[in-house]
């Protein structure tokens, strides 16, 4: 008998059947098993929340950042310099952050 092909709840019954005195034990991994699925659901919802939360920081940074660049009593050329660096780091750091997160779900 191969039990690979089959679905949760077929082994679940499977294994209550075998076990006809008490499958509480089963029922319990049964319910682990959906809790376990629905917390990975709720922290997928607040991964989603929590990146948008930071892009939000991120362009409220970049603006802040531009205030703050056009503030400084330097020629415009400076100024442009200055902010592309500026946003250049900010975007080197953001870029290797999403390269580490990639590279350890693999």
């Amino acid at each position: 008998m191969d039990y690979k092909d089959k679905t949760d709840e077929e082994l679940v019954y499977e294994a209550g059947r075998a076990r006809s005195i008490d499958s509480a034990s089963v029922e319990m991994m049964r319910r682990l098993k959906n809790a376990i699925q629905d917390l990975d659901k709720n922290t997928k919802n607040y991964s989603g929340k929590l990146i948008d939360l930071t892009i939000l920081l991120f362009f409220a940074a970049l603006i802040q950042v531009f205030i703050s660049v056009i503030a400084i009593p330097e020629t415009w050329f400076n100024k442009i310099l200055i902010f592309g660096i500026v946003v250049y780091a900010i975007y080197y750091i953001v870029r290797r952050i999403t390269e580490e997160r990639k590279n350890n779900k693999k």
